[in-house]
C-alpha cells in the first residue's frame, strides 16, 4: 500500500511555526533619549449638526524622547509640523499648536501632560489627555501569549472621581511591510460628562518589537467631547513616516559647478 506522506510532511513543517506562535512574549517599551519619530494622522469626523459628509483633519507630528527617568518613565515632546482640515472644498491650513510634553510610566500609562492649549476651540486639556490615553498602548507586567488580555484603571481627568478603563488584547505577531510587528487591540471607556455619557474607543495598533514604538494605528472613537461642537465621533489612521532621505533634506550649501 502506498502511503500519502504529504500531509505528514506539511504538519511537521508547520509545527515549529505553531509552537512559535504560542510562545509567551514580554511586551515592553525600549526607548532611548534622543529617539524621534514622525507620524501622520488622518481623522474623519462627521460634520457636527447632521451635515452631509465628514471633516477630514490631517496632522503631521514629530515625537522626541527627551528623557528616560530612573524609574523607567518616559518624557516625550510632541511637535506639530503640519495641520489642516478639509470640509469638501480642499485642505485648509491650520496654525500649528505649541509643543506639548507628555510623561508616561514604563508601562505606557499617562502620568502628566503639559502645554495643551487651554484656548482651543476643539478639545479641552482634560479631554486631550483622554485622547492621548486612547492611542497609547499600555503593556502588562507579565509575559503574554496570543489571545491574552489585561486591564488597567486610570484616573479620569474629565469627570473627577471616576476611572478610565483600558482593556488590551495581544493578537500575536504579524508581518507588515516585510517586518515582524506586534498587534494589539485596545478598548478604552471613560465617563466624559456629569450626565453619564461614556466615551468609547477601539484601537488596533501595530508596534515595533525592538522598541515598542507604534508603526501603524487605526482608531474608532465615539462621544469625544469638544469645546464648541458637542460630542464628536472620530475615525482615524496614524502611520509612521519614513525618515527623510538625504536627497529630501534642504541645504543652504550652493551646488558646486
Amino acid at each position: 500500500m502506498r502511503l500519502n506522506v504529504l500531509p505528514l510532511i506539511c504538519a511537521m513543517a508547520l509545527y515549529p511555526l505553531a509552537a512559535h506562535a504560542d510562545d509567551a512574549v514580554t511586551l515592553a517599551y525600549n526607548l532611548k533619549a534622543g529617539m524621534s519619530s514622525k507620524y501622520k494622522t488622518v481623522a474623519h469626523v462627521p460634520i457636527p449638526g447632521g451635515g452631509a459628509g465628514d471633516v477630514i483633519a490631517t496632522n503631521v507630528q514629530t515625537s522626541i524622547i527627551k528623557e528616560i527617568k530612573p524609574d523607567g518613565s518616559v518624557v516625550v515632546e510632541v511637535i506639530s509640523d503640519e495641520a489642516s482640515f478639509d470640509m469638501g472644498t480642499g485642505p485648509q491650513p491650520l496654525p500649528n499648536p505649541a509643543p506639548i510634553t507628555i510623561t508616561y510610566d514604563k508601562s505606557g500609562k499617562l502620568k502628566e501632560l503639559k502645554g495643551a492649549d487651554e484656548s482651543s476651540t476643539t478639545f479641552s486639556p482634560d479631554v486631550y489627555q483622554i485622547l492621548q490615553m486612547t492611542g497609547h498602548i499600555l503593556f502588562p507586567d507579565h509575559p503574554v501569549k496570543s489571545g491574552d488580555n489585561w486591564e488597567a484603571l486610570v484616573d479620569d481627568p474629565v469627570v473627577k472621581g471616576k476611572k478610565v478603563t483600558v482593556k488590551d488584547t495581544y493578537s500575536g505577531s504579524e508581518i507588515r511591510d516585510g517586518k515582524t510587528v506586534w498587534k494589539i487591540e485596545q478598548d478604552v471607556t471613560a465617563p466624559v460628562s456629569a450626565d453619564g455619557t461614556i466615551l468609547n474607543s477601539k484601537v488596533t495598533a501595530y508596534l515595533d518589537p525592538s522598541s515598542g514604538d507604534m508603526i501603524y494605528e487605526k482608531s474608532d472613537i465615539t462621544n469625544l467631547p469638544s469645546v464648541n461642537y458637542g460630542m464628536l465621533n472620530w475615525k482615524a489612521k496614524m502611520v509612521l513616516l519614513p525618515p527623510a532621505s538625504t536627497d529630501d533634506k534642504k541645504t543652504d550649501t550652493p551646488a558646486k559647478p
